[in-house]
This record gives C-alpha cells, structure tokens and sequence, in this order.
C-alpha cells in the first residue's frame, strides 16, 4: 500500500501506520511474530532516529516483561542520569549512612531528591508502564516488586540498605532520619520520594524488628503518631493539596481497571476501553512538573545518594537474609 503512493500522501500515510505501530507495541498487543517485520519497516529512512521509532525498538528488543523479582524494573530501561553507579574519581568519598548525617543536611537531601525525581519523571514511558500495568494485572504479588518509576526502586532499595544493620542503634537511627527525610520530601509536596521512603520503612524487611520505630516514634510524639504519620506518607496525597512530584505508581494502579477493560477473557479487544487507556495514559506521563521554589541540593547530596544507592544496588540480593537473621538474632536477645 505505501508502496503505489509518492511524494506527500506516501509520508502522510508512512506517518499514519508509524504512529498506529506506535501505540499497538506500547499497550502491548502486537504479535510477538511480526516483531521481525516491524523491526525492518522502521529501521529504514525516513524514520531514523525519531523518538517513536527508538521506543518502538527498544520495546521490541525486550518484548516481554521480566519475572516479578524485587525490584527489576530498573534494570529496563536506562538508569536516571542523577544516579549514576560511581562518584566522580575526582570527588572524595562522603562515606556516610542516613544515621550519620546531620540534622540539618535532611532539607538539602530533600533538595537532591526533589531534583532527582525531576530528571527521573522525564525517562518515564509509555512502554515501561505498560510493562509494570501487564505484571500488577497477571501478578498480585508484583504489586509490591515491581514499582513502576526506576527511582522508586532504588530509594525502597536504599531504604532497606540503611536500615539493615548488625547494630540495633544504627537501625533506629538511620529509620528515624529516614522518616524525618520523607516529613522534608513531603514538605516539599515531593510526593514520590515520601510515598517510596515510607513504602520502604513499612515493608516486610523491617516490619521484622520490634524496637527499630523507638527512636522516630520518640520524635513523632509516640509509636501511635508515628504510625498514623507513616500512613499519611504511604497513602496519596490529598486533592486540596498542590503537588509537585506525584507518586506515579499509585496513579499507574488507578489505571488497572481500564488496562483490564481492553481485554475480556477470551481475548477480544475493546477498541474503545484501548483508546480510553491510551488517553488516559498519555495524561498521566504528560503532565508537567512546576519548577522547585527551593534553592539546587548542594553536590554533596548528590554524590551521597550516588554512594549509597550504589551500595544498596550491589547489596540487594542480600536484604532479605539479613532481615530474616538479624530480626531473629533481635529476638533472642543477641542483637
């Protein structure tokens, strides 16, 4: 059909099915058969390095989500550029835990998260939440390991890191200061990094441990508040309250039921349930992000959560023994 057409109906209509080929790979629906084909139409001129044409082939080079393991989904796509593996060889190492930072280091931290989240918001996609959307629906369990914004992952990552150590001081402190950090996060109406802080000091790794909350329960005015406070984290926003970095996998969940509706249980398509979730999608990831009216993190801060989300990187696959030994050495009074 392109073929027997020249000049401008042949790019009207090259644009057309480029653009169709778009949106049927990222809700996931295209015949894993005709990737081949797909491949070859668009690896061609014109559509060279066009922004639809990259996110096509690089849906396509991995074209089925990964197993739903603690916290993969970083690993799909390119990691957020504010959080690179290593510092800067010419910078000195900061070498320090949450615990150890001062109090009034939190509010800069906050800036560097609240910058981090910025840039993070940007390499957002259609195809990594349809990816995440595919392993919330086939997978309850994934509700909870496989968080839709890579960010998030490595905060809930760090979180864990931070907290799971031998020392049961060092534990209350750094869940104290981490709680005082998602208080700043939120103060800043950054949503996204108080909702995965506080997901990652109410998960199962540290739920464990019976005296890790004294500490913070002491600055929150009691373990009562202190729960009551960690909820608020956790839960969305208020709608009378402006944000400015929303947490985006609990507005991804809201969009389950509409992800569900494209398909029935036979395998049919609603084309209008398709449309409705495209759209709806489409404003969730294109919604802007105000500028911060904070002054920029010092690099410090930077460099500190570059350290330390490094460490809880390599580390990860090593959380969950640690919470399971260390929680049963607490209980036996050794810890």
């Amino acid at each position: 059909m392109v073929r027997g057409l020249t000049g401008d109906g042949r790019a009207q209509l090259e644009d057309r099915v480029l653009k169709f080929l778009h949106t049927w790979v990222s809700i996931g629906f295209l015949d894993t058969s005709l990737h081949p084909e797909v491949l070859q139409y668009v690896n061609r001129p014109p559509f060279s390095h066009r922004d639809d044409v990259i996110q096509i082939q690089a849906a396509l080079a991995e074209p089925t989500p990964l197993p739903a393991t603690e916290h993969q989904s970083e690993t799909t796509t390119p990691s957020v550029s504010s959080v690179g593996l290593t510092a800067s060889s010419n910078q000195q190492r900061i070498e320090r835990t949450i615990g150890e930072m001062e109090s009034a280091d939190l509010p800069g931290l906050a800036r560097a998260l609240f910058e981090m989240e910025t840039d993070n918001w940007k390499d957002l996609t259609m195809f990594r939440a349809v990816k995440s959307l595919t392993a919330w629906r086939d997978d309850p369990d994934a509700w909870d390991s496989k968080p839709f914004s890579p960010l998030a992952g490595k905060i809930h990552d760090w979180v864990n890191e931070e907290c799971l150590d031998a020392n049961p001081e060092v534990r209350q402190k750094a869940f104290c200061a981490l709680y005082l950090l998602a208080c700043e996060c939120e103060r800043m109406r950054n949503f996204a990094s108080s909702q995965a802080i506080a997901r990652g000091l109410s998960g199962r790794f540290l739920r464990r441990f019976n005296h890790i909350r004294d500490r913070a329960a002491s600055e929150a005015g009691g373990p009562e508040k202190l729960s009551a406070a960690l909820q608020r984290l956790f839960s969305k926003p208020p709608k009378d309250i402006q944000v400015a970095i929303p947490p985006l996998d609990s507005r991804l969940r809201a969009l389950l039921p509409a992800f569900r509706a494209i398909r029935d249980d036979g395998g049919t398509v609603d084309w209008d349930a398709c449309k409705e979730f495209h759209r709806s999608l489409n404003l969730e990831l294109g919604q802007p992000l105000p500028a911060s009216q904070e002054p920029r993190a010092p690099e410090f801060c930077h460099q500190f959560f570059r350290e330390r989300m490094h460490a809880a990187e390599s580390s990860r696959t090593r959380h969950r023994h640690l919470s399971e030994d260390l929680s049963a050495a607490e209980a036996r009074g050794r810890a």
